[in-house]
């Protein structure tokens, strides 16, 4: 029961430093300051956050909910049984998760069958892709059923292209950031962040951890890109940019299908996230001189955050009245459980029990028994 309150502790702090890089996101000039790397650290981190609900004990400080929240959060069994409701919780998210990974997988295998089966070969396309590298082997067609450039498949890559007039220079710069996402293994990051997605599907935050994540690989997808590119290049590839998303806004309503699994050129549902990418990278040569010790001084409150948070953890309070502690005494008693814990027991409420909480007055007048003994009262 006490690895409940864990998990709730680690899914609050992830959320709450979730929301606030998300905020701090949105304010182009702070990230102009601290550049991508702090952002795509700290969302790692977040991820590490929500995946590990551990506990130090014995340096472990516990602080108590309020009343309010501890009746909510409360232990409960099942409809009168003796199944923890926390058990029954765990087995429906995960089983949920399964649908949502079968629906993904699925989903994934249709996109690619279909996007392969109404597309056409470039090979213009394609013999301006291997001046940049002829040995990456990627395929490049063109579809009508996408409203922007997209690279999917991880064993088999394709670059699909839209149907849309691109100069040979447009071409390039599309070409070239796909070929990146392919180079620098996004299309694993990808499909980690839908896993991810899929696991925590019943917390709101995850979904924008998902979106700011692939919001910044594409940001660095455009560093590297244009990592020996000169100013005038740079301005062209922001062009490219621009008319791109031009086109994917006056295509048919409709979300992506391929935003799930595969690495494109822009953002068709976010105008926003375009303008952000052309003018942080427009405007970063003026940042270069960016103070250093500001900046380490935030990764190091991030790091401090990521491990102070294990070392702290809330959990409920209860306390029984005078009422409770005389007139239903022989209803409660307290279980020993192996790992040194108690649990009070009284009536359908069953509350974890510290060692430290067993040496206050409110516990002595209740009876200790062994799990085998309290299963045998149960069962009477």
């Amino acid at each position: 029961m006490y690895s409940f309150y864990i998990f709730l502790w680690a899914t609050i702090t992830g959320s709450i430093f979730i929301l606030f890089i998300h905020f701090l996101l949105k304010d182009t000039s702070f990230l102009l300051r601290t550049g991508l790397g702090f952002f795509a650290v700290c969302t790692l981190l977040c991820v590490l956050r929500l995946s590990t609900p551990l506990e130090f004990s014995p340096l472990l400080h516990k602080i108590e909910y309020p009343g309010w929240i501890s009746g909510l959060i409360r232990p409960r069994n099942l409809f009168h049984t003796e199944i923890p409701a926390e058990y029954a919780l765990i087995a429906f998210s995960l089983l949920v998760s399964l649908i949502l990974l079968c629906r993904y997988l699925y989903r994934t295998a249709k996109i690619s069958r279909t996007l392969y089966s109404y597309s056409t070969e470039d090979p213009e396309a394609e013999s301006l892709l291997y001046t940049i590298d002829e040995s990456c082997g990627i395929r490049v067609r063109r579809t009508e059923l996408i409203k922007g450039p997209v690279i999917i498949g991880c064993r088999r890559p394709v670059i699909y292209l839209p149907e849309m007039e691109l100069s040979v220079m447009n071409l390039s710069d599309i070409l070239r950031h796909e070929y990146t996402h392919w180079k620098r293994h996004h299309l694993p990051i990808k499909i980690l962040i839908q896993l991810i997605t899929i696991l925590f599907w019943w917390n709101p935050c995850i979904y924008i951890l998902a979106r700011d994540l692939s919001h910044i690989i594409e940001m660095i997808c455009d560093e590297y890109a244009m990592n020996r590119y000169d100013k005038m290049e740079k301005v062209h590839y922001m062009s490219t940019l621009i008319h791109c998303l031009r086109h994917s806004s006056e295509s048919r309503p409709g979300k992506e299908p391929t935003k799930i699994c595969g690495m494109g050129f822009v953002s068709s549902e976010s105008g926003r996230s375009t303008k952000q990418r052309v003018t942080y990278h427009l405007n970063k040569a003026a940042s270069a001189s960016r103070r250093r010790v500001g900046v380490s001084l935030l990764y190091a409150l991030a790091f401090c955050w990521m491990i102070g948070s294990y070392f702290v953890i809330f959990v409920p309070s209860y306390t029984p009245d005078k009422q409770q502690l005389y007139s239903d005494e022989a209803e409660a008693y307290l279980v020993e459980k192996a790992d040194g814990t108690y649990e009070f027991h009284f009536g359908e409420y069953v509350v974890p029990v510290t060692r430290e909480e067993m040496e206050s007055d409110r516990y002595m007048i209740y009876p200790v028994l062994s799990e085998e003994e309290a299963g045998k009262t149960a069962g009477q």
